[in-house]
């Protein structure tokens, strides 16, 4: 079951009980779309009716997706899709004026990270959403330390501690780098740059980064 029509499939993430979400064309040849994948159920598109491009970047073991929708100008706006009664539904996460970002990993106690850009061109912060009192999501940016001019957050562990990518200026050139951040640590540079280029793209409970 499910939309599937022998098109293109990329697997992103898997939660503990097995399940998958990714991208995948309806049919070949179409926009892909965000997908989630059970035994159960199959393959299933988080976007029916979608006309422009969507992935599924992460999952959380309660079920909660994040991502990407491309908008009519392609630019991505994060995204997180979530069980209500009968089908997943998608709720655009919140951004400053003008800005496009992405939605990269969700943890289980419902933060998401990724990055946003405020104008086309200009450099990636890394940001956060967490629901409020009320249960709307909120933004909020990861504050860059001197040197640092671009970040993107790309993993969470269960602990909030953040790992992810940087850039670095340090008045000769510009190099990337990885790094972890958590609000008891703050952002700590994982690596020296230079022409040794690094990133972090997960994090596991005991802060062990791989990249």
């Amino acid at each position: 079951p499910g939309f599937y029509e022998g098109g293109a499939v990329t697997p992103a993430d898997v939660e503990d009980d097995g399940v998958v979400v990714g991208e995948a064309e309806p049919s070949p040849g179409e926009a892909l779309h965000a997908f989630i994948w059970s035994e159960k159920a199959g393959i299933v598109d988080l976007e029916p009716g979608g006309l422009t491009h969507s992935q599924a970047l992460s999952i959380s073991n309660n079920g909660r997706i994040v991502g990407v929708v491309y908008d009519d100008l392609d630019y991505p706006q994060p995204a997180c899709w979530e069980w209500q009664g009968s089908c997943y539904v998608r709720t655009n996460l919140p951004l400053p004026a003008s800005s496009y970002g992405w939605a990269e990993d969700v943890d289980n106690a419902n933060v998401i990270v990724g990055g946003f850009v405020t104008t086309p061109g200009y450099y990636q912060q890394a940001c956060v959403w967490e629901r409020d009192g009320d249960g709307e999501w909120v933004f909020a940016s990861i504050a860059h330390p001197a040197g640092v001019i671009a970040s993107k957050a790309k993993a969470i562990n269960r602990h909030g501690v953040i790992a992810g990518i940087a850039e670095v200026d340090d008045g000769v050139e510009i190099y990337q780098v990885a790094f972890r951040y958590s609000l008891e640590e703050g952002f700590i540079i994982l690596s020296s740059g230079g022409a040794n280029l690094a990133a972090a793209s997960a994090i596991n409970g005991q802060g062990n980064v791989v990249g």
